[in-house]
């Protein structure tokens, strides 16, 4: 989908260690289509449009560990452990 969006901006992808980090920090393995959007982007957006990611450019406010970590350590309610937050909704919350 953000290959053909003109106005994205991407990172240049996450390593197979960061993938690893996510699914450690996650306590799951990542699904095959966010994992290759992680290894082949790392984070990006398009426009109003904010993915979560991992790598060594991504900004901390679009790092999902950062995310995952505040959504479930430091909100109330929590976020369920089976959840992982991986895009904005433009009101303050998370998808």
């Amino acid at each position: 989908l953000l290959r053909g969006l003109e106005d994205r901006e991407t990172g240049r992808g996450a390593s197979a260690a960061d993938v690893e980090r996510v699914a450690i920090a996650f306590g799951h393995p990542i699904r095959s289509s966010y994992g290759d959007f992680l290894r082949d982007f790392g984070w990006g957006g398009a426009g109003d449009l904010e993915v979560l990611g991992a790598g060594s450019d991504t900004p901390p406010f679009l790092d999902v560990t950062v995310a995952l970590d505040r959504e479930r350590n430091h909100l109330q309610p929590s976020l369920a452990r089976s959840l992982l937050p991986i895009m904005r909704d433009g009101g303050g919350g998370l998808y």
